[in-house]
């Protein structure tokens, strides 16, 4: 199984000190609605960072090189 506490260690970064830096507030990871599935039930999404306030939503992404 591959190592992934470098991109752990960078999501976290990004969420707690890059996002927070750019747009004056804090992030936390979390889930929101992100539409209805097609037997009526709530769709949900865990999002990596979402500002305080709710307007900026991210998912934060990373690849792995060789």
């Amino acid at each position: 199984m591959a190592d992934t506490t470098a991109y752990r260690v960078a999501e976290e970064w990004v969420r707690d000190k890059g996002l927070p830096n750019q747009f004056g507030q804090p992030f936390q990871k979390q889930r929101l609605r992100v539409g209805t599935k097609r037997d009526g039930s709530t769709a949900v999404h865990e999002f990596d960072a979402v500002s305080s306030d709710g307007t900026v939503v991210a998912s934060i992404k990373a690849s792995s090189g060789r």
